[in-house]
């Protein structure tokens, strides 16, 4: 077994999506294990909508949700064309901007963004960007399966500096 980690500029759109689904094929005899990080920029630009959200900003941080849902349904179109993968996947991936909305408003309700509030929405990144790897590896013909790390990793209650347990 290896795990194989990709960061954030290795999957920031189809084409290093496609680079690292190859890298990835090399190496299918040693049972890869896949990591990756957000799209590149997806993390500061979720950060900055929760900020905006908290401090009352609601439309803008809204505007800032749809332009990273068109970023990221974009890259599932160029990855999967318009068949029924790709429609099944840009519902997945709108499934989690409506949540990301959701928690916007809740934001700008409450005025306060809490450590955890923004390990929540920090973590919305990298959910998204595994499924576009994976929705890639199965197009290319890998054998993969999605698991959110949130089903499988634990770790202690310290927000934004949390340790695995």
């Amino acid at each position: 077994m290896i795990v194989v980690k990709f960061g954030g500029t290795s999957v920031a759109d189809a084409d290093a999506i496609r680079r690292a689904v190859d890298i990835v094929r090399q190496r299918l005899d040693r049972e890869p294990i896949v990591v990756v990080s957000a799209l590149a920029g997806a993390t500061n630009a979720l950060l900055a909508i929760a900020e905006q959200a908290s401090r009352g900003q609601l439309i803008g941080a809204v505007r800032a949700v749809e332009a990273l849902r068109e970023r990221h349904l974009a890259q599932a179109t160029a990855l999967l064309d318009d068949d029924d993968d790709g429609r099944e996947l840009c519902a997945e991936l709108s499934a989690t901007f409506d949540e990301l909305a959701h928690l916007a408003e809740a934001l700008s309700v409450l005025g306060d963004l809490s450590p955890r509030s923004k390990d929540a929405i920090a973590s919305i990144g990298e959910r998204l960007s595994s499924q576009l790897v994976v929705a890639a590896m199965r197009k290319m013909g890998v054998d993969a399966e999605h698991v959110d790390a949130r089903d499988v990793m634990i770790t202690d209650d310290q927000y934004c500096r949390a340790e695995p347990q």
